[in-house]
């Protein structure tokens, strides 16, 4: 049983009977894995972020395979372009249907249900589909144009042109970025959503521990810099630690259970931890749980531990605020 390979009271694994057991490759995976300070073991839908079984991450599961785009070329990446533009969400979010025909045309409807006809109601003989109602219908084009300014042969319009959807995505991104940049900025056309981001110290009693992680894609690596400070940001201590991590998130968990940790380690017990991952600090303070269910373990045993302090505390900290730990964690 997979209970026998694990030192319950430390919480360690049986590093001489995992390596006994198993092959040496298949053993260092097991000896990665991190075991939980407690809770038991749960059972979680992988697909799904947060590690329930729902109908869409089954569907969405199901398709990936055949809706993965394999046309990503080095000289045009349409993703950056789409999610960087200066325009509000609902525009970008319109362009990423369009490049990946998500649009509710009659053609794409009716792979899922049945239709009288897949027509366009403009030109009874064309079919609607996404290509169509954007690059080649004549009400679409004209319309467009007068807008856009965008020639026929860019839109494909020509007899005998080939249209390239790309090609006439990329002509309108470009116009809306010569748009904005006619007034300078975007606040002038679109209200943003934004909030102020201060710090403001503790009580003098408190300890102040700041962390940071960043992570390597290639190696599954992470590096995890750790900061003690005083109430006044007099510099106390520092820790620079590396680990097995598989995505930011990953690794923004590990560290704030390496700072809950080594805060133990030092005997403090009025501290406040600061992180500059709003998702994590959220989720230590019970606000959300807007984390993967993957790193919910992680974060269960930061709770668990927090439960030695006398008083603690935690706080958003921008990353503006957080130079000495990026530098260690590098």
């Amino acid at each position: 049983m997979v209970a026998d390979l694990i030192f319950h009271n430390s919480k360690q694994w049986n590093r001489d009977l995992v390596e006994t057991v198993f092959e040496p490759e298949i053993a260092s995976k097991i000896l990665r894995i991190r075991l939980p300070l407690q809770g038991c073991d749960r059972i979680h839908w992988k697909p799904d972020k947060k590690g329930c079984f729902t109908v869409k991450s089954t569907y969405s599961e199901l398709t990936q395979p055949t809706s993965q785009q394999t046309t990503t070329s080095n000289d045009f990446n349409q993703w950056n372009l789409v999610w960087k533009l200066p325009t509000i969400p609902r525009v970008r979010l319109f362009l990423w249907k369009c490049l990946n025909d998500l649009l509710p045309t009659k053609t794409k409807i009716s792979s899922i249900i049945n239709l009288e006809s897949t027509c366009c109601n403009r030109c009874p003989n064309q079919q609607e589909d996404t290509k169509y109602i954007l690059l080649e219908c004549p009400i679409a084009l004209t319309s467009s144009g007068k807008l856009m300014k965008i020639s026929p042969y860019q839109t494909g319009s020509f007899p005998g042109k080939q249209s390239d959807p790309r090609q006439t995505a990329r002509i309108i991104m470009q116009h809306l970025y010569v748009t904005m940049s006619l007034y300078g900025s975007t606040d002038s056309l679109f209200q943003d959503t934004t909030f102020s981001l201060s710090w403001s110290p503790p009580f003098d009693e408190f300890v102040i521990i700041n962390c940071d992680a960043s992570f390597k894609i290639n190696a599954n690596l992470c590096g995890i810099g750790l900061v003690i400070c005083g109430n006044a940001r007099a510099f106390r201590a520092a820790r620079a630690i590396s680990r097995q991590a598989v995505n930011a998130e990953n690794a923004e968990s590990l560290a704030i259970l390496e700072v809950v940790k080594w805060a133990m380690d030092m005997n403090l017990s009025k501290v406040c931890f600061e992180s500059d991952s709003l998702s994590i600090i959220n989720n230590l303070k019970g606000q959300s749980n807007n984390i993967h269910w993957s790193n919910d373990s992680i974060l269960s045993d930061c709770k668990y531990l927090l439960g030695n302090f006398i008083s603690w505390s935690c706080n958003f900290a921008p990353r503006p605020l957080t130079n000495l730990q990026t530098s260690l964690q590098s």
